[in-house]
């Protein structure tokens, strides 16, 4: 599969992506302020697709959309988009490693073609470094898998927290929201009392 890179200062690159776990190299181009990816995944045996959708649950979009928009930045969403069958087995994911700039992705089907044409503008900042591109194209592990390499592909250390971060902590949010009562607390400081 052929993923053209285009930057907006005339700049063209083209990667071939084998069906494997493929990562590019993106150059910094800093006198450009977009750039445009864009290739055709094959529609054969795909029949979800999963990308991050913050406010609802995040689970599979459990049908084919004709067009899947969304925009990934340092506060908003994942720049990370899965495509597989009924039974989750992987059938194309992108990404990128840039999680700081924002990147649009949209994915819309070509009937005449049979294929999803997946693009993604990533809009550069001057101190935008280079960056991976990452595509999956390995049709025998789960989506969930790629997910996975993907992240670990950001190589982002995780927090170290005290040990008492993991005792039990009382919240009245879970017991009660914001119906605090007198009579409420008056019965519940017994039982957290007893949590220290």
């Amino acid at each position: 599969m052929k993923v053209s890179l285009n930057w907006d200062n005339g700049k063209k690159l083209d990667f071939q992506a084998e069906n494997k776990l493929n990562i590019f190299d993106i150059p910094a181009e800093p006198e450009s302020r977009k750039l445009h990816i864009f290739c055709e995944l094959p529609l054969a045996d795909i029949h979800s697709l999963w990308y991050e959708r913050p406010l609802l649950h995040g689970g599979p979009i459990p049908v084919m959309l004709w067009q899947a928009k969304f925009t990934a930045a340092q506060n908003s969403g994942l720049p990370f988009l899965a495509f597989f069958n009924r039974s989750s087995v992987l059938r194309g994911a992108f990404g990128l490693t840039n999680l700081i700039d924002e990147a649009e992705f949209c994915a819309k089907i070509n009937q005449q073609d049979c294929t999803y044409e997946v693009s993604i503008v990533l809009t550069l900042a001057p101190e935008s470094g280079s960056c991976k591109l990452f595509v999956d194209l390995r049709k025998n592990i789960e989506w969930t898998e790629s997910l996975a390499q993907w992240r670990n592909l950001q190589n982002i250390p995780l927090p170290e927290f005290p040990e008492a971060a993991w005792n039990p902590v009382f919240c009245t949010w879970y017991a009660v929201h914001a119906c605090v009562t007198e009579d409420w607390v008056e019965k519940i400081v017994p039982q957290i009392s007893d949590l220290g």
